[in-house]
């Protein structure tokens, strides 16, 4: 089995983005027995899933709209059914950052669906959330 390198350890996040990126190297090495296999596809993946789409300017975003994309959906979801919720969903933040009002709406109406929603603001809480659901 592949193993992705988190070599670098990095204390202070610059990014959102790193942050997922390292929550997602950490889940892809800790439970191989959620990596998706591919004879065709070489990139490493997983189903823990990133669920961002940034547009890159306005044309680009009024076809994303157009095409599904909710502004205040979660940035991770992690497609294993547990305890009666389809999915984990985690809205990841940088340390002392909450979730802006319309993501919390959007919390909301995926709860009242059944799935299972949480926010983080650090790695360590992300990775603890997993562990959690995943013993559900």
């Amino acid at each position: 089995m592949t193993k992705i390198d988190s070599s670098k350890k990095a204390e202070v996040w610059r990014s959102e983005m790193e942050l997922q990126s390292k929550l997602y190297i950490w889940f892809y090495n800790e439970f191989p027995e959620f990596r998706i296999l591919s004879k065709t596809v070489k990139t490493p993946r997983c189903l823990l899933m990133h669920n961002y789409l940034n547009p890159k300017n306005k044309i680009d975003g009024t076809k994303l709209v157009a095409a599904g994309l909710c502004k205040g959906f979660p940035d991770l979801t992690l497609n294993v059914s547990r305890g009666g919720h389809g999915a984990l969903m985690i809205e990841l933040k940088l340390p002392k950052q909450k979730p802006k009002k319309e993501q919390l709406e959007v919390h909301i109406a995926l709860r009242l669906q059944g799935y299972h929603v949480v926010w983080c603001d650090s790695l360590e809480g992300a990775k603890n959330e997993i562990l959690k659901y995943l013993k559900i």
